[in-house]
């Protein structure tokens, strides 16, 4: 689910708690999606030095 978002993309929640910072897949811009959405994301890196999660949204959901 889509918790906030930040210019170009977006922090969503995983259901286990986790947050990832994602961006959006090309055919898609920040007015297709808003906060509180469901979407399907893959996440792309882990960062170590940061423990940060990084993703791309898919589609909605």
């Amino acid at each position: 689910m889509i918790s906030g978002k930040y210019a170009g993309g977006v922090f969503c929640n995983l259901p286990d708690g986790a947050v990832c910072m994602c961006s959006y897949s090309y055919q898609y811009e920040d007015s297709d999606f808003k906060i509180d959405d469901y979407v399907i994301l893959r996440v792309q890196r882990f960062g170590d030095e940061k423990k940060q999660m990084y993703g791309k949204i898919l589609s909605k959901w």
